[in-house]
């Protein structure tokens, strides 16, 4: 008895790199920042990630963002930080078909007036 195999491959796309998050507001203990919606690439997008790096003791934290995903600019605050203390922030999306690339990071003082 003979079978016949066929196999096919197929590439997905995942979604795309979101651009560097930027300030919206701060104070002494928090960080109000902003990305733009990216494409999902060939999945339906679930979350997107915002990491903070505390530059001072190095301790990492993360934030997943699940609500207004359709929205084209996507806020969140990242409350109960160090004040004036340097952070860096970064995000990453995560669609049906897996992980996209991680934005380059920002770098914000919490406390610290920006002109």
């Amino acid at each position: 008895m003979q079978t016949n195999l066929t196999l096919s491959s197929f590439t997905s796309v995942l979604p795309g790199k979101p651009d560097a998050p930027t300030l919206l507001t701060m104070g002494v203990n928090f960080l109000n920042i902003s990305w733009q919606r990216i494409d999902p690439g060939d999945g339906k997008m679930i979350s997107y990630t915002v990491f903070y790096i505390n530059t001072k003791n190095q301790s990492k934290n993360k934030i997943e963002v699940m609500s207004g995903l359709h929205q084209r600019n996507l806020t969140v605050i990242i409350s109960g930080l160090q004040p004036f203390t340097g952070y860096f922030v970064w995000v990453r999306a995560f669609s049906s078909i897996g992980f996209g690339h991680a934005s380059e990071n920002s770098s914000f003082v919490t406390g610290c007036k920006y002109t």
